[in-house]
């Protein structure tokens, strides 16, 4: 069984909109964490959603992962979902 969840309930709509963030970067730099790359390095932001049947599942899932501390977390709250608000960054690896 998969729950739903609202996802005003979760994050901001801007996170869910197509263009978020609203406007387009890149970064033309000739390091990116101090490995040679081709400009430009261009960066997406994403938002992901976890969600689970309950919060027991989630609890299990992310304690097992994260530690004692997160499973906690989760059953505190009665939590079945997790956002996670992540970036890409593409660039060429200069040889």
């Amino acid at each position: 069984m998969f729950i739903q969840t609202s996802l005003k309930a979760i994050a901001p709509d801007e996170w869910f909109t197509v263009g978020c963030p609203k406007k387009n970067t890149q970064f033309n730099e000739d390091k990116w964490n101090g490995l040679p790359v081709i400009s430009p390095t261009i960066p997406h932001d994403f938002t992901y959603i976890s969600e689970y049947e309950d919060s027991q599942k989630a609890a299990a899932i992310f304690g097992r992962l994260y530690g004692p501390r997160a499973r906690q977390y989760f059953l505190e709250r009665q939590q079945s979902h997790f956002t996670w608000r992540l970036k890409i960054e593409v660039s060429r690896v200069k040889k």
